[in-house]
């Protein structure tokens, strides 16, 4: 049997996770929630542009007296102070996230082949169809489909 993960979480620990998370966001209350539009719809920066972004950033702070009143400089300014931080630790959770979600597939992985396993056991020793009800509420899983025909090589 399959054993990438063995552990449990004990309720103690899902309530300091709960409020690790509480923390975060406290500490980060300029999080956003943006719809799928607003996504869509904003700019993106790669590192072609990040180059532009800190050399502009470097000039707005040589020469404040080049721009207009409403060039807001010290909100860009300050966006462009936080970028540094942020980007340090969006690595550490991007690193995490990957953690979590490797963490996630081992866990379902070790479900799912253990349950095959349990599924093959419960097949092998169904006397007098005993579990019969069981049996037909999951063999669908295990159909076959029909293939899509390879059509035939034309000469």
């Amino acid at each position: 049997m399959q054993n990438k993960i063995s552990a449990e979480l004990i309720t103690q620990a899902i309530t300091d996770i709960n409020a690790a998370y509480a923390t975060l966001r406290t500490n980060i209350p300029f999080l956003l929630s943006l719809t799928k539009e607003e996504r869509q719809s904003l700019p993106r920066m790669g590192a072609g542009s990040m180059d532009f972004v800190e050399k502009t950033l470097a000039f707005v702070t040589q020469h404040p007296e080049a721009f207009p009143a409403n060039f807001n400089t010290a909100e860009f300014l300050k966006d462009g102070a936080l970028n540094t931080p942020w980007k340090l630790i969006i690595a550490t959770q991007r690193q995490f996230n990957e953690e979590m979600e490797d963490t996630e597939l081992a866990l379902n992985s070790d479900l799912f082949m253990a349950a095959l396993d349990a599924y093959a056991y419960i097949k092998a020793n169904n006397r007098n169809g005993a579990y019969d009800a069981y049996i037909d509420s999951v063999k669908a899983r295990f159909a076959k489909r029909p293939r899509n025909p390879i059509p035939p090589e034309t000469p």
